[in-house]
């Protein structure tokens, strides 16, 4: 060895234990560098430590090897077993238990729980894209047509089929969208800008039933950049509030700022499916320990035993050197493949088999998560692909869209008012028809029966998804390029004579028996 040591080096040497096995390898590998002779003494003491930290002493003082602790301690299931929920499900019980003290909690974990959690964006994603947005505008007195056409065009300027959606799902994730109206100067374009929710309160509701609210402008404080963002009112307000002139809370204009609450029995925010967040935790914490069990079903334990002489009666007289024992013990730990470990020690090492057999055991997530959904109000027939069958089915589906209409009652209040306080003289009101994925084809269906005794045609346009205004230029243009002389309509009941129906059912004869014969 060299006699250049550094002072770290000297103190190392002279701890008992490192001096020990730090001669131990100098003797059996005279040509190691000092750097070499250090890291295998370092690599040995660690050793050493991990190894003997895995003995639990029941209360008889007698030592026994814990396999759980050490695979823990080895790091092998380190990836499985960390809790990637933001909060543990005691935490997020309690949160829903008090959900007005708990609302910044609520909403940031619903996000996460959206973000990470499969089940979940699947859940909020299932009732966010039920709806269809099939808006009719129609006037509350006479008006104009010129007049009824520059209305349906600023209706179309809030681009609703894009930006309402968005907001739905925002309100199943969140409960509450504070929002304030921007107009593009010179144009019908909007834009429905969404503003920070912490520092919003409700504070009731306006003649046509559209929430208002206050903002709160410390949050200018620490967003000092956003300020620009922001329309002139609040920079107006904010300057006032840093002079001492005025209140931190301060109401926009209510005839641009509004809210949308999904469960609108009270002011505080709470998401709508919070009642399953437990739930989600729960079915978490079951996948992490059914991935654990796998991978302990697949895990190699290689038990190396140390021999002691037993006539001494002395628990350390081994009748081999630790040292060596250390060695071997390190040179067969690297060269294990993935998958196996390696445990050195006197004790003798038993098997215990804790793995449940049971099919209801391997079908314990499955079980998990249909009654998750099953709580959130889900039918089973939607969730489970083992389950046939439509009894209840469509009931369940009508609640779902039940739950959904009531959001489409906002929207309809927020359009209407907007629509009303332009300076026109005309008012208006807008109306959402209970549209869904499901019942679209139906509703149409009704709506072109209706229409056959005289009732608006501007609905059976809508429940086929086509607007007022699409309806109205789309037939315009038709008309400009005289379609009905270029086009020949197909053939059916109502376009043919009798003399032709007669034809047609002596052809389709004539094709029969040629077929027979």
């Amino acid at each position: 060895m060299s006699d250049n040591k550094t002072k770290e080096e000297i103190k190392k040497i002279e701890q008992p234990k490192y001096a020990e096995i730090f001669k131990s390898f100098a003797n059996e590998f005279p040509k190691l560098t000092d750097k070499e002779l250090h890291s295998r003494t370092e690599k040995a003491m660690q050793f050493e430590s991990e190894i003997f930290k895995n003995y639990v002493t029941d209360k008889n003082d007698n030592k026994y090897f814990s396999l759980s602790r050490f695979l823990t301690g080895a790091g092998y299931l380190d990836n499985f077993s960390k809790n990637t929920n933001l909060y543990s499900p005691e935490q997020i019980e309690t949160f829903v238990q008090n959900p007005e003290n708990s609302q910044n909690e609520l909403m940031t974990l619903s996000y996460k729980l959206y973000n990470y959690i499969q089940e979940y964006k699947q859940l909020v994603n299932r009732y966010a894209n039920l709806l269809n947005y099939y808006p009719v505008v129609l006037p509350k007195d006479d008006v104009s047509i010129d007049g009824f056409i520059d209305t349906l065009r600023y209706f179309e300027g809030y681009n609703y089929k894009t930006k309402l959606p968005e907001i739905t799902k925002k309100l199943l994730i969140q409960d509450i969208f504070f929002g304030y109206e921007l107009s593009r100067r010179g144009t019908n374009k909007k834009v429905l800008k969404e503003m920070p929710r912490k520092y919003c309160k409700i504070t009731g509701k306006d003649e046509y039933g559209v929430y208002l609210y206050k903002f709160d402008l410390t949050y200018f404080d620490n967003n000092t950049d956003a300020l620009n963002h922001f329309p002139a009112e609040f920079r107006f307000r904010y300057d006032q509030f840093k002079d001492g002139d005025r209140d931190r809370w301060f109401e926009p204009d209510p005839t641009r700022q509004f809210a949308f609450k999904f469960e609108d029995g009270f002011k505080y925010s709470l998401p709508y499916f919070s009642g399953v967040f437990v739930d989600l935790a729960r079915l978490q914490e079951v996948k992490v320990a059914q991935t654990i069990a796998s991978k302990l079903e697949n895990y190699k334990l290689i038990h190396f035993k140390m021999p002691i002489n037993e006539k001494s009666g002395k628990m350390d007289d081994y009748l081999i050197n630790p040292d060596d024992a250390t060695v071997y013990h390190q040179m067969a730990k690297n060269h294990l493949p993935e998958g196996a470990g390696l445990v050195t020690n006197p004790f003798t090492l038993e098997s215990v088999n804790l793995k449940n057999n049971s099919d209801a055991n391997s079908n314990i997530i499955d079980r998990h998560y249909t009654s998750m959904m099953s709580s959130a109000g889900m039918s089973r027939l939607l969730t489970n692909s083992n389950t046939s069958g439509s009894t209840g089915l469509q009931g369940s589906i009508e609640v779902d869209e039940s739950i959904m209409f009531k959001v489409l009652r906002q929207y309809e209040a927020f359009f209407t008012r907007q629509l009303n306080y332009r300076r026109v003289k005309s008012s208006y009101n807008v109306t959402f028809l209970d549209s869904t994925i499901h019942n679209k084809h139906e509703l149409n269906t009704m709506y072109k029966e209706l229409a056959n005794t005289g009732f608006n045609r501007f609905f059976v346009s809508s429940s086929a998804g086509i607007s007022q205004l699409e309806l109205i230029y789309g037939r315009k243009v038709e008309q400009a390029l005289d379609l009905d002389e270029l086009l020949d309509p197909l053939a059916t009941a109502h376009t043919m004579s009798g003399n032709d129906e007669d034809d047609v059912a002596k052809t389709d004869e004539g094709a029969r028996t040629q077929d027979k014969e």
